[in-house]
This record gives C-alpha cells, sequence and structure tokens, in this order.
C-alpha cells in the first residue's frame, strides 16, 4: 500500500478546494434562498390583493346591509302608522255612527 504524505502543495490546494466547495456550496444555498424568497413574495402579493378584495367586497356588504336594515326600519315604521291610521279611522268612524 502507497503511503501518502501531506506535503506543502497538498495541504495548500485542499485547502483552496475546501475554500472554493465552500463557496459554491455557500453561493447555491443563497441562490435557493433567493428563489424561495422571491417565491413567497409573490404569493404574499397575491394573497394581500385576494384579501384587499374581500375586505372591499364585506364594506360593500356591510353597506347594502345598513341600507336593507334601515329601509327595513322605515317599512316597519310605515306599516305601524298606516294599521294606527286604519284603527284610527274605524274607532273615529264607529263613535261618528253611535
Amino acid at each position: 500500500m502507497p503511503s501518502f504524505h501531506w506535503t506543502t502543495e497538498s495541504v495548500l490546494f485542499m485547502t483552496v478546494m475546501s475554500a472554493v466547495l465552500f463557496a459554491v456550496g455557500f453561493l447555491l444555498a443563497m441562490l435557493l434562498q433567493a428563489r424561495k424568497v422571491a417565491q413567497l413574495s409573490a404569493q404574499w402579493e397575491n394573497d394581500h390583493r385576494a384579501y384587499e378584495q374581500i375586505r372591499t367586497a364585506s364594506a360593500d356588504l356591510e353597506a347594502q346591509l345598513k341600507q336593507v336594515e334601515c329601509r327595513a326600519q322605515q317599512s316597519a315604521l310605515t306599516e305601524g302608522k298606516q294599521s294606527e291610521q286604519r284603527a284610527g279611522g274605524k274607532s273615529g268612524f264607529t263613535r261618528a255612527n253611535h
């Protein structure tokens, strides 16, 4: 079996190769992280737009609900007044006949 001796050149070569491989691995990791950040950022933008649309639709529906509630209340008041007038008119009519 041949023996291997660590010479100055082999130590320097291994050190340089380790540094190069470390740098390549680091750059690859940074590239993957940048892609993931870009993907998540795009997803966040889409989700944020959808949220804003839903919030706007909700506000519109809330305004419509308030309008419908107001109309229903006005209608109930009108019907109540009409019922009172009918009841008052009939009783007034009967009193005049008696």
